[in-house]
């Protein structure tokens, strides 16, 4: 018994290091601090089937205390992985608007200026 909680817990420290942790934020998200290396938005529903034929707009603003300062690369993405759209850089004051269809999708936050701040929503 001690010699497999032994071996779990060296696998788990020789794996560790090659693991990324990104953060998860579910969308809508408003005025989000940026700290760490990967921020991922994403939908928290199941796909709907009457929205089928509906358009949606994924949008995106960048901001911070310093007016006029902040941007930030995104990628845009289907969960399932099927569809991505990127990389992306917006800039405070000209938000990024995309058009999306029905499925789930998500944002990636690559890299961002310092200080920086986003907000991320479906319509």
């Amino acid at each position: 018994m001690k010699k497999i909680l032994l071996i779990t817990v060296f696998a788990v420290l020789l794996l560790a290091p090659f693991t990324s942790i990104k953060a998860q934020i579910e969308i809508p998200a408003y005025n989000v601090t940026l700290i760490g290396s990967t921020i991922s938005f994403e939908e928290d529903h199941p796909p709907l089937p009457f929205l089928a034929a509906e358009e949606r707009n994924v949008i995106v603003i960048a901001n911070d205390d310093n007016p006029s300062t902040a941007w930030i690369n995104i990628i845009v993405y289907k969960l399932d992985a099927s569809v991505v759209y990127g990389p992306y850089t917006v800039y405070e004051g000209s938000g990024f608007d995309m058009d999306i269809d029905e499925n789930e999708w998500g944002v990636d936050i690559t890299s961002y200026s310092t200080g920086a701040k986003v907000s991320v929503w479906i319509e």
